[in-house]
């Protein structure tokens, strides 16, 4: 990480208190005041340590079992949240530093002394081969004198309250664009059971309990707070809610045929079927609005923008108040998935292969020569059906790195719960989970 990004965290603890960086709402909105736009990588990394709650494991853990949980954090954020595993180490090796005042023995060349990053085989500055037991990536010194943006005066909680409102999404990108049709929250995993008709169940994350919500054929799964909100394709895909645990359900819009239906803090986004054109209400049912005259697919709604697919040739984004419009990209984008600074996507122009552009247009990126399909990027990794290989499911690192085939299913509809994916058969007769590393694959029953 980032010396400056790792001050910045040293200020808040100092001036907030350690539940500034436990706490997710309120974490999110000081790393907004504090870095200004700055460090968003290290923001994403550290967020998604909070929604695996590494830091309230490591700020509980007694200084004696600290280096026991520090390999737990770093096993659960690689192996339950995708993360890159030298990544997930130098995210809690950080956090133990910043949050018990631990730091690693660093990891130097034997021969000319030289800090080196864990994954070097060999030193760049001797050429000294580095032994594969050599020590986890060091904490970063200390500095001399940190110089990070002046910070802006603590908000008030009910500012930072409705700044994590404001961030809040129902369900990942990638889920929704893939119909929707499973979302996590805590301990449960809520999906469209395709091999019961398509009803609305939930299940733990440990397989157990699992029940039926409701009878309604469902997509576009999205959560917040006790309320689950999807689209009812039994009634022409108009917007109902139901609580998680399967009470009163009831119709939230009379508008019909509502697809990408995405919750993005108090607000839902989605658009015509027929139209195309992309509307928002508020999730208390008022403010039914039309974001301008834009016709777009796959939304997606990341920070200030809603970005879209728009005419199938232009890679295009519209602030969410409606104002703003502007156009990316020119090309043939078949889906998008906004990720980060990215925006990953399967380019038309190029046999569906897949590729990345920066959200601002600039630098696109092929990741692989694969003709793919239900792309969904999730961590570090992006989930795709390989119709170079008869539809399998596969897996490849957000840089084009560690590809690799999962089953040997032809899958369709591919949809990330924490440490599962729910995909369909290319049929879309059969509902089946894996694990994100391939392992223990199964029907859903």
């Amino acid at each position: 990480m980032d010396q400056g990004f790792i001050d910045i965290l040293k200020i808040i603890i100092k001036e907030h208190g350690i539940e500034a960086i436990v706490d997710a709402s309120k974490c999110k909105a000081f790393l907004a005041d504090y870095t200004r736009g700055e460090f968003k990588k290290e923001s994403r990394l550290l967020q998604q340590a909070l929604d695996a709650k590494v830091q309230r494991a490591i700020h509980a853990a007694p200084d004696k079992d600290i280096e026991t949980c520090r390999k737990v954090q770093i096993r659960l954020l690689h192996e339950d949240h995708n993360m890159v595993e030298t990544r997930a180490k130098t995210v809690v090796d950080v956090l133990v530093y910043i949050l018990k005042g631990v730091e690693k023995e660093k990891n130097c060349c034997k021969k000319c002394g030289k800090e080196l990053p864990e994954e070097w085989k060999s030193c760049p500055y001797c050429g000294t081969a580095v032994t594969p037991n050599t020590p986890a990536p060091p904490t970063p010194p200390k500095p001399a004198a940190p110089t990070p943006p002046k910070p802006a005066p603590a908000p008030a909680p009910d500012t930072e309250k409705k700044r994590y409102r404001d961030w809040q999404l129902g369900n990942t990108f990638g889920n929704i664009n893939n119909g929707g049709y499973a979302a996590i929250k805590g301990e449960w995993i809520f999906y469209q059971n395709v091999n019961d008709g398509g009803k609305l169940y939930r299940i733990k994350t440990d397989g157990t309990s699992c029940s039926k919500l409701c009878d309604d054929k469902v997509a576009y799964i999205n959560i917040t707070g006790a309320w689950l909100y999807y689209s009812n394709i039994d009634d022409d895909r108009r917007i109902y809610k139901i609580r998680t645990d399967g009470t009163n359900r009831s119709k939230f819009s009379d508008n019909s045929y509502c697809l990408g239906v995405t919750l993005a803090g108090d607000w839902i986004y989605y658009r015509g079927s027929f139209s195309s054109i992309i509307y928002k209400i508020n999730i208390d049912g008022s403010q039914h609005q039309k974001l301008g005259d834009e016709k777009g697919v796959f939304i997606n709604v990341a920070d200030d923008w809603v970005y879209f697919i728009k005419n199938r040739t232009e890679l295009c984004k519209i602030k969410k108040d409606g104002t703003g419009s502007q156009k990316i990209s020119n090309g043939k984008f078949v889906s998008i998935n906004v990720a980060g600074d990215y925006i990953y996507f399967r380019n038309g122009d190029d046999g569906d292969k897949l590729y990345k552009i920066q959200t601002d247009g600039k630098k696109s990126i092929k990741l692989c020569d694969d003709n793919v399909d239900s792309i969904n990027v999730a961590g570090e990794w992006i989930y795709y059906a390989n119709k170079s290989d008869g539809g399998k499911l596969y897996k490849i690192s957000i840089d084009g790195t560690g590809r690799q085939k999962l089953n040997d299913i032809s899958s369709c509809s591919i949809n990330v719960a924490g440490a599962w994916i729910y995909f369909q058969t290319a049929d879309q007769k059969t509902l089946y989970k894996v694990r994100t590393d391939g392992k223990n694959c199964q029907i859903v029953k």
